[in-house]
């Protein structure tokens, strides 16, 4: 395997133990936090929802402080991911 693979296997790697890390910490938080029950489903679509930065519909506004930090938080590793993933896949090619 070359290194282009090997970086690209990685980010995959990461790409996928951050979103579900995040998926746990919003359902989770959403339960604790918040008193609102959600799914795994549902938190995982919040967690993509951030990481794409496509928006939050029912979801928002978190009331708690520590639910804002955690989407704070999610926020911040969702650009880095996608600095990231430019880092990985585009600049190997320019």
């Amino acid at each position: 395997m070359n290194a282009l693979s090997r970086r690209a296997l990685y980010y995959l790697f990461i790409l996928l133990a951050t979103t579900l890390l995040f998926t746990g910490g919003c359902s989770l938080g959403m339960r604790v936090w918040e008193g609102r029950q959600r799914p795994w489903y549902r938190a995982l679509e919040v967690v993509v929802q951030t990481f794409t930065t496509t928006g939050y519909g029912e979801d928002a506004p978190w009331a708690s402080p520590q639910m804002n930090l955690l989407m704070v938080v999610m926020r911040l590793a969702g650009i880095g991911l996608i600095l990231s993933a430019v880092d990985v896949f585009v600049v190997p090619w320019l």
